[in-house]
């Protein structure tokens, strides 16, 4: 399982840029909260998507004991640190320990990144048993792959534009694969 414990604090996009894609009147303030919430949306799905992570975020990885080959793929990307190893010593135990860094491997540059254990401590048999801290994105928007930005912009502009599931009394037609075809990309450079 994967959680996010820090998300992001900048989106890729900025509001401004959205609405230039938009064609909106970049002096007109009045649906800007509304366009960074769709530019936020778009992003985090993206990242659900693709696996592909847009901006710095902190996450922790847990499983429920040491993998057979002692190999953790850590499934997000890019991946720029592995904080730490932690495990719980005991079943009993209330708090992680740490592991010690000369018992394993960061790498990195793979994709997915990965950690592999060299040696590791026995484990009574338990619930998320390991966890591995973890940051994955980029710190400026200047490095987000362009790709990635594009597709967000698709997607906010369909959302801008669709603002509800179905249309009544009109022809539709569904949208390109645009998008889709995008992340497609996106998985694959990442993965």
């Amino acid at each position: 399982m994967l959680m996010l414990i820090t998300p992001s604090e900048v989106e890729p996009i900025t509001t401004v840029f959205a609405k230039t894609h938009l064609k909106e009147d970049l002096t007109d303030a009045t649906n800007d909260a509304y366009i960074a919430s769709l530019v936020t949306t778009a992003r985090r799905y993206l990242e659900e998507f693709t696996g592909y992570n847009c901006m710095e975020q902190t996450w922790e990885k847990y499983l429920d004991g040491w993998p057979s080959d002692g190999v953790i793929f850590l499934h997000k990307t890019p991946v720029s640190v592995i904080e730490k190893v932690e495990y719980y010593a005991s079943k009993e135990a209330t708090e992680y320990k740490e592991l010690d860094v000369a018992n394993y491997e960061k790498d990195i540059i793979s994709l997915p990144a990965r950690v592999k254990i060299n040696s590791a401590p026995k484990l009574d048999e338990r619930l998320n048993a390991v966890k591995v801290t973890f940051k994955a994105g980029h710190a400026s928007a200047d490095n987000v792959d362009p790709i990635a930005k594009y597709a967000i912009l698709l997607l906010v502009g369909s959302m801008y534009e669709n603002r509800q599931d179905e249309v009544t009394g009109t022809i539709t037609s569904k949208l390109g694969r645009n998008f889709e075809w995008l992340c497609e990309m996106i998985e694959i450079k990442s993965m």
